[in-house]
């Protein structure tokens, strides 16, 4: 129970828990500027995004354990619960490692393993063909926007 006569304003907890979320914020740095080169947007893309991804939450989970902030944040519960910290670009990345997973799929049904391509008739195969063109366009945009808002976060760090 609060002492009447106690000056200090009260806090509650959902106040804290946002004031928490805030200095893991304020916090967040992003990975180190990296170089893919002029190779295709495919692998590197990636690799790179997957690390930056990885960056994230390692560095959300610095933060939380520098502050003392775990009784605030429950990684258990939730496991994207650092998607909330990531920064624009680290947002972007995981866009293309979505369209990737995507594509990976749509591929596999063309040829691979589980290709359906034999079951299908030339409209079948047109269809099958469609769908990984659309997918290619997706992944090659996300790479695009990633590669651009990364570009903003390596001039920040520049200046």
């Amino acid at each position: 129970m609060r002492d009447p006569d106690d000056p200090s304003p009260a806090v509650s907890v959902g106040d804290a828990i946002a004031a928490a979320r805030e200095r893991i914020r304020a916090g967040r740095t992003a990975l180190p500027a990296h170089d893919l080169g002029t190779a295709g947007p495919g692998r590197s893309a990636v690799a790179a995004c997957t690390a930056e991804l990885r960056h994230a939450e390692l560095d959300t989970l610095g933060l939380v354990a520098r502050h003392a902030l775990g009784a605030f944040i429950d990684s258990r519960a939730d496991p994207a619960w650092h998607a909330e910290f990531r920064l624009p670009h680290e947002h972007a990345a995981a866009l293309v490692l979505s369209w990737a997973s995507h594509l990976g799929t749509q591929e596999s049904l063309i040829a691979g393993p589980w290709s359906r391509w034999h079951l299908n008739d030339r409209a079948g195969r047109r269809a099958l063909l469609a769908t990984r063109r659309r997918l290619k366009r997706g992944f090659l945009v996300a790479v695009a926007a990633w590669r651009t808002a990364r570009a903003a976060i390596d001039l920040q760090e520049a200046a």
